[in-house]
């Protein structure tokens, strides 16, 4: 019984433990790139760095209002008073006091209200500056998980046509020694087989640096396989983020620009340490009440009680001692305005660079679909004819290397297109987590092997009339062999008579056509022969006069 209760117990533990496995094995390799994202923006230190000064910037913004606030001070005070007199009794007295001070300020000529705005715009530029993170992560994980899938894409591109290479030129070894009398043609199949060689470790250092980047981006390793990595795209909600051209686009940079909003409020902090430093030539204004309460006070026996209020207005007499920093707060108020022009041009340039790299990211992904179809199917033919022995290594050597090309550039276009939106929408200032969202399998799948498809069909359409013209041929071939040869009848003596006579018929008529062109010939002085068209609407050759 007791071994029953252990083995029930056992397969219950190893029942959890497996589920927990599975389960974390399920959440290390499935890599959604929106999950990751999500994480980052909730752990990662520099967001909690700038979420940490959002909070002090807040702060700062209630120790500011309260320069508004009245003071209030309490004193209390009790002690013992001996006095010792010649000749005289002493006295002795238990003295008590108390003070309370109510201060509050009337009117200081903006200072306070000038410091608590700059408080604001402190705690403004504080979320902005924590909104321009999590944008920042945003295209920085992008960059480094889509730059991890082009890595490993291209280096299998280049496998691929490493492999290409060797299986059409027959070689496999690319070091060649000088003077070793090697036909040129074996020579540029060598030196095509070195070049693979060469992009392919380049390939694979490309794909250890990108490696390296999802670490530090993501701060664990990147899976081995890219099967279960999910591509991004724009959600609804991006996609009507995006300008529909470059004036809408404009509009909303000049309103959401990051860098542009921090220069406007550092135009406004400008403009209130002019108001601050202004108010340090004009006088201050304040309130200010006291109740004192006594007893046994200075050798007054008994308790007194004081209530004192007043109203101070103090003037400073000394200005010149203010006029250089209030220049200089007029010199960064220049500077600003100087700042933010010249921030407003940098973004209307950034905008526009970035709206045509958009556009051009459009296109040029249209045209590397297309383009690859067309050398995939210029390297099928080119095969073909290697086959036939109608091109030489070097033609589909060619080829290959052109396909290998067009591939790494459409994995470049679908990249840029993807960033170049998203760099767009940063630009903008309008980037968030809800712009993008994790494609399907099924439709990336769909999406990156369209050319693929593509390619195939067309491959399987020529395979499919080549057996049918295969199989036509053989059929006709076999309808010939199937045919019943005709006897032929043997030749007698009559039909070479007739042969004969047949012969000779020829060559008289032949014989009378020369003779007439020779009497023709003879009646010509001219011997020049036009053609005349006569009554009839015939023509006629005769003979020129």
């Amino acid at each position: 019984m007791l071994l029953y209760n252990f083995l029930q117990k056992f397969k219950i533990t190893n029942f959890f433990i497996l589920l927990f496995l599975s389960f974390f094995s399920f959440s290390v390799y499935s890599m959604s790139l929106t999950e990751l994202i999500q994480d980052l923006l909730g752990n990662d230190s520099s967001i909690k760095s700038s979420e940490s000064a959002v909070k002090e910037a807040k702060n700062d913004v209630q120790t500011a209002w309260n320069a508004y606030l009245p003071e209030l001070d309490l004193k209390l005070i009790r002690g013992n008073e001996n006095k010792y007199k010649y000749e005289a009794a002493n006295d002795h007295y238990d003295h008590q006091e108390m003070d309370v001070t109510f201060k509050q300020k009337l009117y200081d000529f903006g200072e306070t209200g000038s410091d608590i705005k700059q408080k604001r715009n402190a705690h403004t530029v504080a979320m902005l500056d924590l909104q321009a993170e999590k944008m920042t992560i945003i295209i920085d994980a992008v960059d480094a998980y889509l730059g991890y899938i082009d890595a490993v894409k291209k280096l299998n591109s280049e496998i691929e046509a490493l492999e290409s290479k060797i299986e059409s030129t027959g070689q496999e070894e690319s070091r060649v020694k000088k003077g070793s009398g090697i036909a040129s043609d074996v020579l540029q199949a060598k030196s095509d087989l070195a070049g693979a060689q060469k992009t392919k470790i380049q390939a694979e250092g490309d794909l250890r640096k990108a490696h390296n980047k999802f670490f530090k981006v993501f701060k664990i390793d990147p899976p081995e396989t890219i099967k279960n990595m999910q591509l991004i795209e724009l959600s609804i909600s991006g996609i009507s983020q995006l300008p529909k051209d470059i004036d809408a686009a404009m509009e909303v940079a000049i309103a959401n620009n990051i860098d542009l909003q921090t220069k406007k409020y550092d135009l406004m902090d400008a403009e209130q340490d002019l108001v601050a430093s202004r108010a340090e030539f004009a006088p201050d204004l304040d309130f200010e009440s006291t109740y004192k309460w006594k007893y046994n006070v200075s050798g007054t026996k008994g308790g007194t009680e004081e209530v004192n209020w007043k109203v101070t207005l103090s003037i400073p007499l000394q200005p010149w001692q203010d006029l250089p920093d209030y220049k200089n707060k007029k010199y960064a108020l220049l500077t600003a305005e100087d700042d933010l022009n010249e921030e407003t041009y940098a973004t209307k340039q950034t905008i526009g660079d970035l709206w045509e790299d958009y556009q051009v990211a459009i296109l040029t992904k249209d045209f590397a679909l297309n383009k690859i179809i067309i050398t995939e199917e210029l390297l099928s033919i080119k095969k073909k004819e290697r086959l036939l022995d109608q091109a030489d290594a070097a033609a589909v050597t060619a080829a290959e290397n052109a396909v290998n090309d067009d591939t790494k550039a459409l994995i470049d276009d679908e990249t840029s297109l993807t960033e170049a939106s998203l760099d767009l929408l940063e630009a903008m200032g309008v980037l968030t987590i809800d712009s993008i969202q994790d494609v399907a399998a099924e439709e990336a799948t769909v999406e990156t092997s369209a050319t693929e498809e593509q390619a195939t069909e067309e491959q399987a359409t020529e395979e499919q009339a080549t057996e049918e013209q295969a199989t036509e041929e053989q059929a006709t071939e076999e309808q010939v062999a199937s045919l019943e040869a005709v006897p032929v009848e043997p030749v007698t003596e009559g039909d070479l008579d007739i042969l004969s006579e047949l012969k000779d018929l020829i060559q008289e008529r032949a014989n009378e056509f020369d003779l007439e062109e020779v009497s023709s010939n003879i009646g010509c002085t001219s011997n020049v022969f036009v053609g005349q068209q006569q009554d009839d609407g015939s023509w006629k050759t005769v003979c020129k006069e």
